[in-house]
């Protein structure tokens, strides 16, 4: 993620983590410090969210309720990147 309004951000921040937690989620990191071992230096906003599978964390992401928090984090207020990655 790479945020451009921190202000605006808040009222995303207000409501997001909730719906994670609704549908099953469990966060590891949000926004954490960050160190680039190799490759380019990482200057954006990183989140690692675990959910129980890809559906779940396509759910969470199609439901109502996070689609209703995004429209306060969509561009112009960030900018983003989201991966689903399966634990083998």
């Amino acid at each position: 993620m790479d945020l451009h309004d921190p202000e605006a951000f808040k009222e995303y921040m207000a409501i997001a983590p909730q719906t994670v937690i609704q549908y099953g989620g469990r966060h590891y990191s949000r926004g954490g410090q960050t160190a680039t071992l190799e490759g380019p230096e990482n200057t954006v906003r990183n989140v690692i969210i675990e959910f129980d599978s890809i559906e779940a964390a396509e759910a969470w992401y199609d439901s109502p309720e996070y689609q209703a928090a995004k429209n306060f984090r969509d561009h112009p207020v960030a900018t983003c990147e989201i991966y689903v990655v399966e634990k083998t």
